[in-house]
């Protein structure tokens, strides 16, 4: 069997150029487990309350109906995607549907081949992921389809700013030192 390793670096090159654009990934997955931590120590706290609640209770019918919500508290988990829809390309949002958090970004932005679009989507959705870390509750709780977009307080939209701006900055920094390092072993 022959390998072809002209073909196999072509393709290898091909995924990286289009995964460079979209380097937050990492940013998200991490988040999704930031989040999938908040949202176990909010269980086992609303747990703990449903167990004394069965405690003092003495009605069956009650004792089912909160062990039925106890049982559904401990399936609860989010997972995040991230879609792309025909916005304005300024705006984003972080929408929480279905125990999951999907946050829209603009289409025009991941069709522009320039580096000006992959620019603005990893601002943007660097911004949302500041939203759902800096501002856990009021994303879970939103039931607005406009999801993030309905926030209003300057100061959350100010930190959410800063933390796109941080997380870039340390992305930026990590691939810095792994292109000095010039090493795969060191990368990871």
């Amino acid at each position: 069997m022959t390998i072809n390793i002209d073909a196999i670096e072509s393709e290898a090159r091909k995924l990286n150029e289009l995964s460079s654009q979209y380097y937050l990934s990492h940013a998200v997955i991490g988040c999704e487990k930031m989040l999938e931590k908040k949202l176990e120590e909010a269980s086992k706290q609303q747990v703990e309350r449903i167990k004394k609640a069965i405690e003092e209770t003495e009605d069956d019918e009650m004792v089912e109906k909160l062990s039925a919500e106890m049982s559904q508290i401990n399936r609860n988990r989010a997972h995040i995607f991230v879609d792309y829809i025909n916005f304005m390309p300024t705006c984003a949002r972080a929408i929480m549907t279905n125990n999951n958090i999907s946050i829209s970004l603009p289409k025009c932005l991941q069709e522009d081949s320039g580096t000006g679009g992959a620019k603005q989507l990893r601002k943007l959705l660097a911004h949302e992921i500041g939203h759902i870390v800096l501002h856990t509750d009021k994303v879970l709780s939103n039931n607005s389809p406009r999801g993030t977009l309905t926030l209003t307080d300057d100061t959350e939209e100010i930190e959410a700013d800063q933390f796109a701006k941080i997380i870039l900055d340390l992305r930026c920094e990590h691939y810095k030192k792994a292109l000095e390092s010039r090493s795969y072993e060191n990368y990871q």
